[in-house]
């Protein structure tokens, strides 16, 4: 179960392996930097140069081999388990707390207190997630050995028509997961496609849900400003609502949607003084001003996020 073992069959394509506290370098064949053994209750990245198909031969892993444990915070874990099942059945032996949320490389589900809610439907055998345990205690659980059949959602009879090209995901290591919530002229936006830009590039692109909703996982790698475009009936929107990318961060719940604002500017008559040192209040020709303004008018605001390391950025007006 060596690192080098497992992945020599397309070891020629490999560059990069790593587990949440080790990595292992290949260079046509020869493997440098530390090596580990893997297990088939963890999650693991694999950068490669080329397309490559690993097949492994083994004996069934036994119940302890196959028993996951989540510790509060991130976990890497593999579904080891033989058959596609919806999010809500696989983890359901994990006693799900408020907050739980897991990911892969596309798409995310969030717990909270009463279902999973997000783009994440279903795990699926041979693939790995990013689990955020939002348990102070640590959990271990196997996924159920019978499970019901999983029925993927028919797709619409005629497919929605896309304004956006998203970025291959595969291009970036990482994402972030924003949920957000979407207006336009303070209506919500029902089947609206929302399209997330770092530069002229699109990194992703959702169609917003019956509530306006729409989850996002972003690809990237380093700090960048993102931006969203909204399209629908032919014609697109710029939003002046910006974010930084953080790698790992989760921006938004189903409770507190990140607000994604077309048209009409924010209106903040009322909101409280900025007592910390994270917010910072600008004019519309981006000179800094000191503190909350007290004249009518229009500002841009923008706050940073110590825990999560983003930065929000919206156009407001003060009445």
């Amino acid at each position: 179960m060596n690192v080098s073992s497992v992945f020599a069959s397309v070891a020629d394509g490999v560059e990069t392996v790593k587990s949440k506290d080790a990595f292992a370098n290949c260079d046509k064949g020869t493997w440098h930097g530390k090596s580990f053994d893997v297990d088939n209750r963890s999650m693991y990245k694999a950068r490669m140069s080329s397309a490559k198909v690993l097949k492994l031969i083994g004996s069934h892993g036994s119940k302890e081999d196959r028993t996951i444990t989540v510790m509060p915070g991130w976990n890497w874990i593999a579904y080891n388990n033989t058959q596609t099942a919806s999010v809500a059945d696989a983890l359901a032996g994990m006693d799900p707390q408020d907050g739980d949320m897991i990911k892969g490389q596309y798409g995310f589900a969030l717990f909270d207190g009463y279902e999973w809610t997000g783009s994440l439907k279903a795990l699926t055998p041979g693939q790995g997630y990013m689990l955020q345990s939002a348990s102070a205690n640590v959990r271990t659980f196997n996924y159920p050995s019978s499970l019901p059949a999983y029925v993927q959602k028919k797709a619409a009879a005629q497919p929605k028509q896309s304004t956006f090209t998203p970025v291959d995901h595969h291009k970036y290591p990482s994402n972030m997961t924003i949920t957000a919530r979407v207006t336009l002229d303070g209506m919500v936006q029902q089947d609206a496609e929302v399209g997330v830009f770092a530069g002229d590039e699109c990194r992703t692109a959702e169609f917003t849900d019956a509530d306006g909703y729409a989850y996002f996982t972003v690809p990237g790698d380093g700090k960048c400003t993102l931006r969203f475009m909204l399209a629908k009936d032919g014609q697109t929107w710029l939003s002046d609502v910006t974010l930084d990318f953080a790698e790992d961060a989760i921006c938004g719940s189903y409770k507190l949607p990140f607000e994604v604002t077309f048209g009409k500017t924010t209106f903040i008559d009322g909101i409280t003084a900025d007592d910390d040192t994270n917010t910072r209040w600008y004019d519309l020709n981006g000179m800094l001003l000191n503190g909350k303004p007290s004249v009518s008018g229009v500002y841009m605001r923008s706050t940073y996020d110590a825990n999560t390391g983003m930065t929000v950025t919206r156009k407001v007006v003060l009445k």
